[in-house]
This record gives C-alpha cells, sequence and structure tokens, in this order.
C-alpha cells in the first residue's frame, strides 16, 4: 500500500511492526520530497523526538536557527503536520495540516520556508507568511 493512502490506523500498524519497518515508511516520505539544498533530514526510527507519531521527519538548513517537523496521522493526530520549531525549541508553529500526504504540497512547504530564510525572515515572519 502506498503511504498516500495510509489511514493512522495502518500507519500505526506500521509502527508497531518495529524498527525495519518504520525506517522504511520513514526512508520513503524523504525520498519523495523535494528538499531545498544545504538542508539536512533526519527520521525519527525509534523514539529519538519523543515517539508520537509513526513517521516524524525532522528538516533543518545548515544554520539551525529553526527546523520543520512533519508528523504523520497517528493515535495523536488524524492529519500529516508541518511544525516550525524554533532553535532553542522553545518555540512551535503549526505551519500547515493536511488530510491526506501529498509529497508537494510537504515538498512546497519546505521551499517556501527556504526562500523566506533566504530572504531575511526569522521564526515570526516565517511562521506569519504561513498565517495568510
Amino acid at each position: 500500500m502506498s503511504i498516500e493512502n495510509m489511514c493512522a490506523e495502518e500507519l500505526e500498524h506500521q509502527r508497531r511492526k518495529g524498527f525495519i519497518a518504520r525506517r522504511a515508511l520513514s526512508e520513503s516520505v524523504i525520498a519523495d520530497l523535494i528538499i531545498p539544498n544545504g538542508w539536512h533530514a533526519a527520521a525519527e526510527y525509534q523514539q529519538e523526538f519523543g515517539g508520537l507519531y509513526p513517521v516524524q521527519v525532522r528538516f533543518w538548513p545548515s544554520h539551525g536557527r529553526f527546523s520543520l517537523v512533519l508528523c504523520s496521522p497517528g493515535a495523536v493526530s488524524s492529519h500529516w503536520k508541518m511544525l516550525l520549531i524554533s532553535g532553542s525549541a522553545q518555540r512551535v508553529e503549526l505551519l500547515r495540516q493536511f488530510q491526506k500526504y501529498c509529497f508537494t504540497q510537504i515538498s512546497n512547504v519546505l521551499i517556501r520556508t527556504n526562500q523566506l530564510d533566504r530572504d531575511g525572515y526569522i521564526f515570526d515572519g516565517i511562521a506569519g507568511s504561513f498565517r495568510t
């Protein structure tokens, strides 16, 4: 089954299968996305980021002033979410929420955030630009 068609229960089932299944799921998401040049990506395979979501991938530019976190549906949420987290991890903003996995929409958030960062926007400006 493709990730585009997986519901929260199916994603949780994959998580329960263990490390290898979860890694395959997360790596398929990373491979789908357009990640801006100079950005890094790290997926959660066990509980490195708290273990709340079957798929959780962090993306960040080299300067590390913020990161974007993609969270899948699961026991905690029925939607895919893209969060903006400050470098100190003391501030979190929900940038976008998606009913279904759509690599184009998620990639667009990454690309737009990269452009805002290159244009000199900081955390508040990036978050604010997604509210309009």
